[in-house]
C-alpha cells in the first residue's frame, strides 16, 4: 500500500523546514561575525587534504554552518517528497516545495562561490538576500499548508479567491514587499561597508558606512510609514481580525528590528547586535509574508466565534 501523508503531518514538516532555515540564517551570521568566513578554504570539504576541519574555532564554525545547510536542504527535499504523497493532493504546495528546494540548492552553490571569491561583499550580500528569499518561500509554504479547523487542506487551498480587503489596500499591502526589499538591500550594503566582513582581509564595498546607514534608515522609515497607512486602512475598512492582527505583529517586529539597528549604529556596531539584527531581518520577512498571504485572500481568515442561537434558549412560561 502506498504511503500517504496527512495535512497535519505535512504542516509539521513544513514548520521544521522553516525553523532550520532560520537557524541557518543565524549560523551564517555567526560565521561572518566571528571572522570564520574563510575558516574552510575549500568546498564542499574544509580543506583540499581533509573534509572535516581541525579542532579550531573558526574552521569549526564555518563547517557547522555547512553541515546545517546540508541538513536544511535534505529537510526541504523530504518536505517536497511528502507533498507528492499528500492527501488531498495540492498543486500549489508542490510548486512551493520545488521553489524552496531550488533556492536551497542555489544558496549552497552561492556559498561555494563566496568562498572561492574570498568573501567579495557583492556575493556575500547576494548570499544573504537569497537566504531571506528562502525564508519567505518557506513561510509561504507553512502558511499555505496550515490545516483548516476541520483538519483538512482542501483541494485548491482554503479561500483561494476570497476578497478580504479592498483593491486599494491590497495594492498597498503588495507594495510592502518591494519597500522591505529596498530596506533589506540597503542593509546588506551597510554590513558590507562595516567592520564585519567575515575575515580580517575580506574586501569591503568602500562606501562611507555612516552615509549608507542613513540611507538604510530612511528606507526603513519609509517602510514603517507605508505599514502604518496599511494598518489604518485595514481598520477603516473593517478588515477581518486575522488580517489586522498580522499587520500589527509585523509592525511590532519591524519596530524592534529598527531599534536594534539604531542601537548598534550608536554603539560602534557590536557583533552580537549585528547578529541579532540579521536574524531580525528574517523574522520581519516571515511577518511580512504572513500579512501578504492573508490580505490577498490566499488564506482563510480565523473564523469569528459562533454566536449563540436564540432558538436554543429554552423559554419559561409562568404556571
Amino acid at each position: 500500500m502506498a504511503i500517504t501523508v496527512g495535512p497535519a503531518r505535512f504542516h509539521r514538516l513544513a514548520v521544521a523546514s522553516l525553523g532550520l532555515t532560520l537557524v541557518l540564517v543565524a549560523t551564517g551570521a555567526a560565521v561572518r561575525l566571528t571572522g570564520s568566513g574563510l575558516g574552510c578554504a575549500d568546498w564542499p570539504g574544509c580543506e583540499q587534504e581533509r573534509f572535516v576541519p581541525a579542532l579550531e574555532l573558526n574552521p569549526m564554525i564555518e563547517f557547522v554552518n555547512r553541515v546545517l545547510s546540508g541538513i536544511g536542504g535534505l529537510t526541504a527535499l523530504l518536505v517536497g517528497l511528502a507533498s507528492l504523497r499528500l492527501r488531498p493532493w495540492r498543486r500549489d504546495l508542490v510548486v512551493l516545495c520545488v521553489a524552496v528546494g531550488t533556492v536551497y540548492l542555489g544558496t549552497g552553490l552561492l556559498g561555494a562561490v563566496v568562498v572561492s571569491f574570498h568573501l567579495t561583499p557583492q556575493i556575500v550580500s547576494a548570499h544573504l538576500l537569497l537566504a531571506l528569499l528562502l525564508v519567505g518561500l518557506a513561510t509561504a509554504l507553512v502558511e499555505r499548508a496550515r490545516p483548516r479547523e476541520d483538519g483538512d487542506l482542501g483541494t485548491d487551498g482554503p479561500s483561494r479567491a476570497a476578497r478580504v480587503v479592498g483593491g486599494g489596500t491590497r495594492r498597498l499591502v503588495v507594495a510592502l514587499l518591494p519597500a522591505l526589499a529596498v530596506a533589506t538591500i540597503a542593509g546588506t550594503i551597510v554590513t558590507g561597508s562595516g567592520p564585519h566582513g567575515g575575515d580580517e582581509d575580506a574586501p569591503r564595498y568602500g562606501f562611507d558606512a555612516g552615509a549608507v546607514a542613513r540611507l538604510h534608515s530612511f528606507a526603513v522609515l519609509a517602510f514603517l510609514a507605508l505599514l502604518l497607512v496599511v494598518i489604518q486602512r485595514l481598520a477603516r475598512e473593517g478588515a477581518p481580525v486575522a488580517v489586522q492582527e498580522r499587520a500589527r505583529q509585523l509592525l511590532a517586529v519591524a519596530v524592534a528590528q529598527a531599534v536594534v539597528g539604531w542601537v548598534q549604529y550608536f554603539t560602534d556596531v557590536p557583533a552580537l547586535l549585528v547578529g541579532i539584527h540579521i536574524l531580525g531581518a528574517s523574522l520581519v520577512w516571515v511577518a511580512a509574508v504572513r500579512v501578504l498571504l492573508v490580505a490577498l485572500g490566499t488564506l482563510e481568515p480565523c473564523p469569528s466565534p459562533p454566536r449563540p442561537s436564540r432558538s436554543t434558549v429554552p423559554s419559561v412560561t409562568p404556571s
